[in-house]
C-alpha cells in the first residue's frame, strides 16, 4: 500500500488518499513530468485475483474512450513488491460527489430540473458508447456511479467494471450483472427469448430507474397485475407529467417497448426543461383560446362546417399570425420569441419559424446558454425531418456562424458549432469543414495533451486558422471576419510554443499577426485622431476612445458589434509580439 509522499514508477507522487474500498484505494497524485494531478487507483492482487483481473479489464476498456463525461485512463502500471503484485491505474481526477452521496447528504430527493439535466448529460455519454465500434453497454448505471462536479456543473459516468462489448444483438450474457433496483429485467432473468441478453436498451432502462430513484427516493418495483413497473406518479404526483411519461417509457418491461435509442430519450428530456415547459403551456393556452373563439364564430355564422376543415384553417391562420407577430419590426422581444416558438409547435416541419427564431436570438448581439437550450429543445426532436428539407443546409451553416460570432461562452463556441457545420452539404461545405476542424481541435486537444498524442495537431490547427482567415476575408461579414481574427490571435497567444514545436516558423507567426492587424485596420475610421505620426492606424488610440465611451456610460456591454470584438482582440495585439519574441529567441 502506498503512503503519502511515495513516488510510484518514478513519476507519480502520492498527495493524499481520496477513497478506499474493499479491493482498491484511490489516491490523488501529481505527475512530476507533466505536473498535472491524477487519480491513482491501487489494486492489490492478493485481495482477490478475480477482482484484480476485472479492474485491469475495466482500465484497458476505459483507456480506449475519448468522451467528455468519461474519465480518461492514461496509464496502467503493474508493479511487483516482494511477494505482492499491485496495479496502479492512472486516470483523470474528477472532483465532485456521486448523485447517491448528494441524496444521502440532503436526506431528500433531487429537484426535477437537476435530474433532467443529469439524465441529458448521461444520454450524451451513452450515445458515444452505444455508437462505438463495437458498441459498448455500461450495465451498471445508477446514482452511485454518476458524479456531479459543482465547479463546472458537469456530470461523469464511472465504474465500467460490468461493461460489455456488444458484437451482435444475440450476444448472451455470461451471468446476471448490475445492481438490483436499477437492472433491466433481461439482465437478471431468463425471461425474454429464453436468455439473459442485455443491449443498449438495458442501459436506457437503468437510466430511467436512476431518474425514478432520484425523484422519489425509492426503487421501482414490478406490479403483479400487468408486469410493468410502478410510475413516478404512484409516489410523487408533483413531478411533471412529461417526466413521468419519459421514465415510464424508459422502464417498460419489454425492451422493444422502450426508447429505441438514447437520442430519442434525450429529445424527450430536452422537452422537460423548465423553460420549454413554460413555453409549451403558454403556447397551448393561446392556441386553445384562439381555437375556441374561432370555432364559436364559425358555428354562429355558417353552421354545419366540417370540424376537420375548421381546425386546419384555424391552424394556418394562427401560424400566419404568429409569424407576422414574431417578424414585426416593433414589439417586445420576449413576446416575439414566444410567438416564434409557438409557430414551431404548429408547423415543426417548416424551416421558416426556426430561421426566424435564430434571427431573434442573434438580434441583440448575444446568443446565451439559455437561448441555446431552447433552440436545441425544439430542433432535436425534429432534426431528422428538417434535414430532408432543401434549405436546411443553409440554415445549419447560419446557425454555426451564429455560434462563432454571438455565443456568450466563447471558449465553447467552435465546439458547440460542430454538429451544425457537420450538416452543411451545399456550396458552404468547404468553408464549414474548416470551422469544423477548428472545433474538433478545441474539443480534443486537452486530452491529447494529457496523453502525449498531440504531435502534428498544432500544425493542422495552424493551417485551419490560416484558411479560416482567408475565407472570412472573402465573405461579406464584418463580424465573422473579426471573430476569426480573435480566434486566431488568441490561439497564437496561448499556443505559441506548441506551434513552434510543430514546425511553425517565426516568419509564419509574424505574417499571420500582420494579416490580422491588416484586417482589423479596415474597421477603424482612418480619421486623424486615430493615426500615428506616420499616418498609420494607431490601435491604442481607437481602443482608448472606446474605453472612454464605455466608462462614461458605466455599462460594460455598451460597446457592440465590431467595436466590441475589437476591444476583445486589442490586448492580444500587445501580448502576441512579446510571446513570439520570447518563444523564438
Amino acid at each position: 500500500m502506498a503512503e503519502i509522499g511515495d513516488i510510484i514508477a518514478g513519476r507519480y507522487r502520492i498527495l493524499e488518499e481520496i477513497q478506499r474500498g474493499g479491493f482498491s484505494i484511490v489516491y490523488l497524485a501529481i505527475d512530476m513530468e507533466l505536473r498535472g494531478t491524477w487519480a491513482l487507483k491501487e489494486i492489490n492482487r492478493s485481495r482477490g485475483i478475480s477482482q484484480y483481473e476485472k479492474a485491469l479489464r475495466e482500465a484497458r476498456l476505459m483507456s480506449e474512450f475519448r468522451c467528455q463525461g468519461i474519465p480518461l485512463v492514461t496509464n496502467i502500471l503493474e508493479l511487483e513488491y516482494e511477494e505482492t503484485r499491485l496495479a496502479y491505474i492512472v486516470m483523470e481526477y474528477i472532483p465532485g460527489k456521486s448523485l447517491q452521496d448528494i441524496i444521502n447528504e440532503r436526506k431528500d430527493v433531487l429537484p426535477e430540473n437537476f435530474v433532467v439535466h443529469a439524465a441529458i448529460a448521461i444520454t450524451d455519454i451513452l450515445n458515444y458508447l452505444h455508437t462505438s465500434e463495437p458498441p459498448v453497454i455500461h450495465r451498471d448505471i445508477k446514482p452511485a456511479n454518476i458524479i456531479y462536479n459543482e465547479s463546472d456543473k458537469s456530470f461523469w459516468l464511472l465504474d465500467f467494471g460490468e461493461a460489455k462489448l456488444l458484437n451482435s444483438d444475440s450476444d448472451r450474457d455470461e451471468r446476471a450483472t448490475g445492481t438490483r433496483g436499477f437492472m433491466a429485467p433481461e439482465q437478471y432473468a431468463e425471461r425474454l427469448g429464453g436468455s439473459q441478453c442485455s443491449n443498449q436498451r438495458s442501459d436506457i432502462f437503468s437510466l430511467g430507474a436512476s431518474m425514478f430513484y432520484m425523484i422519489t427516493g425509492r426503487v421501482s418495483e414490478r406490479s403483479n397485475v400487468n408486469n410493468q413497473y410502478y410510475s413516478i406518479w404512484d409516489i410523487n404526483t408533483k413531478v411533471s407529467s412529461t417526466l413521468n411519461q419519459i421514465v415510464a417509457k424508459a422502464m417498460m418491461f419489454r425492451a422493444t417497448d422502450r426508447y429505441e435509442n438514447v437520442l430519442e430519450l434525450k429529445a424527450d428530456l430536452l422537452e422537460c426543461t423548465e423553460e420549454v415547459q413554460k413555453r409549451m403551456k403558454s403556447a397551448w393556452r393561446n392556441i386553445k383560446r384562439s381555437a375556441l373563439v374561432f370555432s364559436m364564430s364559425m358555428i354562429m355564422l355558417i353552421g354545419g362546417v366540417v370540424c376537420q376543415g375548421i381546425a386546419k384553417n384555424q391552424n394556418n391562420r394562427s401560424y400566419d399570425n404568429l409569424i407576422a407577430s414574431a417578424s414585426s419590426q416593433s414589439g417586445d422581444m420576449d413576446k416575439k420569441i414566444e410567438d416564434a416558438l409557438s409557430a414551431i409547435e404548429l408547423k415543426s416541419d417548416n424551416l421558416e419559424p426556426y430561421i426566424l427564431l435564430k434571427e431573434l436570438y442573434e438580434s441583440d448581439g448575444r446568443f446565451t446558454i439559455e437561448e441555446e437550450a431552447k433552440l436545441q429543445a425544439v430542433i432535436t426532436p425534429n432534426r431528422s425531418v428538417l434535414q430532408t428539407l432543401p434549405d436546411y443546409s443553409d440554415f445549419a451553416y447560419q446557425v454555426g456562424i451564429m455560434y462563432l460570432i454571438y455565443y456568450t461562452e466563447t471558449s465553447e463556441s467552435y465546439i458547440k458549432a460542430i454538429d451544425w457545420f457537420s450538416d452543411v452539404k451545399n456550396n458552404y461545405q468547404s468553408v464549414a469543414e474548416v470551422y469544423l476542424k477548428i472545433g474538433e481541435f478545441d474539443r480534443d486537444i486537452t486530452k491529447k495533451l494529457s496523453t502525449g498524442e498531440e504531435s502534428g495537431e498544432f500544425r493542422t490547427q495552424w493551417q485551419s486558422l490560416d484558411n479560416a482567415l482567408t475565407q472570412a476575408g472573402n465573405q461579406n461579414n464584418d463580424l465573422l471576419q473579426l471573430s476569426i481574427c480573435k480566434k486566431a490571435i488568441s490561439a497564437m497567444d496561448e499556443y505559441c510554443m506548441k506551434f513552434k514545436k510543430d514546425g511553425i516558423t517565426k516568419e509564419e507567426m509574424e505574417n499571420m499577426f500582420e494579416k490580422i492587424k491588416s484586417y482589423i485596420s479596415n474597421f477603424i475610421p482612418s480619421t486623424e485622431e486615430y493615426l500615428d505620426e506616420a499616418e498609420n492606424i494607431d490601435f491604442s488610440k481607437y481602443y482608448d476612445s472606446l474605453k472612454n465611451e464605455q466608462d462614461k456610460t458605466g455599462d460594460s456591454v455598451s460597446i457592440a458589434g465590431t467595436d466590441n470584438l475589437f476591444m476583445q482582440i486589442y490586448p492580444f495585439i500587445n501580448t502576441v509580439p512579446v510571446e513570439i519574441e520570447k518563444t523564438y529567441e
